[in-house]
Order: C-alpha cells, then sequence, then structure tokens
C-alpha cells in the first residue's frame, strides 16, 4: 500500500512538472491584450498580444504578425518582468509599479541577467498612447 501511494506521488510530481514545462512557453495572462506603444522616436503602435504570438499594427495597415515565447518572470527591487524572447533576441516585459499592470514598457536588456536593466524600446499602456519622455 506504501508503494502504491509513493508510485501515484512520483507520477503526479512527474505529470506536474510536464505540465509546467509545456505552458511555461506561453505568455502570461498579465502581459496579454491589446497595448497602446511608443518609441523613443515618438512612432506609435498597437501591440497585441495572445499566449503565443504577438501582432504589431499602426493605423491598421501594416500588421506584423510573430511567434514569442515567454521565457522568465521575476521581481527584482519591486519591479515586476516577464522576460520574452522573439525573432531570436530577448526582451524584458517590465512593470515599473508592480501594482500597476495597465502600464509597462519593454526593455532590450544590457545582459541575460539583469532582466530589469537595459534600452527601453516601447512604452506601454492599455489605456491610450503613453509618452516615452515620462519613462526615460
Amino acid at each position: 500500500m506504501f508503494k502504491r501511494k509513493s508510485r501515484k506521488l512520483v507520477i503526479g510530481i512527474f505529470l506536474g512538472a510536464m505540465l509546467a514545462i509545456l505552458t511555461g512557453c506561453k505568455g502570461s495572462e498579465e502581459i496579454q491584450g491589446k497595448w497602446y506603444a511608443e518609441n523613443s522616436e515618438g512612432k506609435e503602435i498597437v501591440i497585441n498580444l495572445t499566449d503565443e504570438s504577438i501582432t504589431f499594427s499602426s493605423d491598421g495597415s501594416d500588421d506584423w504578425n510573430v511567434p514569442y515565447k515567454q521565457t522568465g518572470t521575476g521581481f527584482k527591487n519591486n519591479v515586476s518582468y516577464k522576460k520574452i524572447e522573439l525573432d531570436d533576441n530577448s526582451y524584458s516585459f517590465v512593470f515599473p509599479d508592480k501594482k500597476d499592470k495597465d502600464n509597462a514598457v519593454i526593455l532590450i536588456p544590457y545582459n541575460e541577467d539583469e532582466a530589469t536593466e537595459g534600452t527601453i524600446y516601447w512604452v506601454l499602456s492599455k489605456s491610450d498612447f503613453p509618452d516615452y519622455n515620462t519613462y526615460k
């Protein structure tokens, strides 16, 4: 009887680990949805994230869809972040205020170990186009 419970426990842990691995590449619900974005040049774009792809559109006319995967998540100095990879490049989806999930920035990290430090690529808002200069 003890061996049977032990075997069920091992199988349960294995299945749980496999499920975590298989779903670990999909984007978190926090980053999914429609985001209004602006870059350093003042270009405005709409970014739509699903669990597996990102669609970029400017004035609705030049949509570009690309698959991505989430490769990590964490907190550093009260800043929440998600690491994402698209087109073989790494980016960080950073929430500067961990309580505010409606405003974020996409960073190009300086290095793989510092997800919250890098060059701001896009500033994001779920409600309207943000001002890039407020995040410098």
